[in-house]
This record gives structure tokens, C-alpha cells and sequence, in this order.
């Protein structure tokens, strides 16, 4: 089964997204936080991120710089 990162702010969303998401085969790991987000891809090297872009702390689009920089790396 697939591993996703998913990552979003808004508490009904990430519930919804993860019941979706979850519905097709994904195993989830849901966090509300973009510092949250970047321990646990460390952690667990998901298959698939989903990130909201406005992330409390560190918005998205910067996570996903950090995220490019650590695989490449």
C-alpha cells in the first residue's frame, strides 16, 4: 500500500481528505502543520505529499522547497 503525507491547516478538511484518500487505498499519515509535515516525511518517506499552501509556521510552497532540496541531497 502507498504511503501519503498529508498535510492541511483546516481540521474539516483533513478530515475529509483523509477519509477520502484513505477510501483509495492510501495509508495516511495527516498532520495540521508544515513543521509537523517535514518531521514526519523525514520520518517516514512517503510515497505521495499533499500539502495545503497555508500552512501555519511555514506555508507550503516553502515546505515543498525543503522537501525538493532533502531528496535531492
Amino acid at each position: 500500500m502507498k504511503t501519503l503525507l498529508l498535510a492541511e491547516s483546516h481540521p474539516p478538511t483533513l478530515e475529509h481528505l483523509t477519509g477520502l484518500l484513505s477510501q483509495a487505498g492510501y495509508t495516511v499519515r495527516a498532520v495540521s502543520d508544515a513543521v509537523m509535515a517535514l518531521e514526519h516525511f523525514s520520518a517516514d518517506n512517503p510515497d505521495v505529499v499533499v500539502l495545503g499552501v497555508d500552512l501555519p509556521r511555514v506555508d507550503g510552497q516553502h515546505v515543498v522547497h525543503l522537501i525538493r532540496g532533502h531528496s535531492q541531497g
